[in-house]
């Protein structure tokens, strides 16, 4: 297939998929399904690539610990140095082995306080108060810089913590809608927001448990390339 034809292929395929206007439950259904569909012998069989080519979002899920930021790690050193990749981490941070908050840690080495245990702000979760400042002033013009500057835009991670300021959301769903292809982690709660992400047809989700977490980095290294090497991501 000549590269245009894979470019109207795409853009075909995604048209129908984000025009079709389903009830949430049958969506929520759709998109649970679909992550069996997409690598049935029988999808790959009538559609090759076609059903890998609407995902450009991978987003990593799995219990609290199980290594999604690890993998994400492994993926980033396995990718080609060529690829410019930029975003941020969200680091635990721990003193005397009890956990005291996070930090953010962006790909240019910025680093700020996400939220610090007994902190006041208008912004808590649990027993953590949320500095809005980390979220203004370091993520979001780290996402909008990825956006318009990187090949890769690494998001880790998208949970109810960094949702508590509504400028989170925004952006997220900015670099979701972007043409950049996105590597992330995704909280396994069930929060509107997150449920909103997990319905979105280009997202495809990678479920980390300790038997698959040591070979999934491969695995994830090699869709991202082909991913980055569709003509429309060139």
């Amino acid at each position: 297939m000549s590269i245009a034809s894979q470019k109207l292929v795409f853009v075909f395929v995604r048209l129908i998929l984000t025009s079709v206007h389903l009830p949430a439950s049958i969506k929520l259904n759709f998109a649970t399904a679909s992550q069996y569909w997409k690598g049935s012998p029988l999808s790959r069989q009538l559609f090759g690539g076609l059903w890998e080519m609407v995902r450009k979002n991978l987003l990593l899920t799995g219990k609290p610990g199980i290594g999604k930021t690890t993998v994400i790690c492994k993926v980033l050193k396995l990718l080609p140095p060529q690829v410019v990749v930029d975003g941020f981490f969200t680091e635990e941070i721990r003193e005397g082995g009890e956990r005291i908050g996070f930090q953010i840690v962006t790909l240019k080495g910025q680093r700020a306080w996400l939220a610090l245990k007994g902190l006041s702000s208008p912004l808590q979760v649990g027993k953590y108060g949320v500095d809005e400042r980390a979220i203004e002033s370091v993520i979001v013009p780290s996402l909008k810089s990825a956006i318009a500057h990187s090949d890769l835009i690494v998001i880790d991670e998208i949970a109810k913590m960094e949702l508590s300021h509504p400028q989170f959301a925004e952006i997220v769903w900015q670099c979701l809608e972007s043409p950049k292809p996105v590597l992330g982690a995704i909280q396994k709660s069930h929060l509107p927001f997150l449920d909103k992400v997990r319905l979105r047809e280009d997202v495809w989700l990678w479920e980390v448990t300790k038997g698959n977490r040591n070979e999934m980095p491969e695995k994830i290294a090699k869709v991202l390339m082909q991913v980055l090497q569709r003509p429309e991501f060139g």
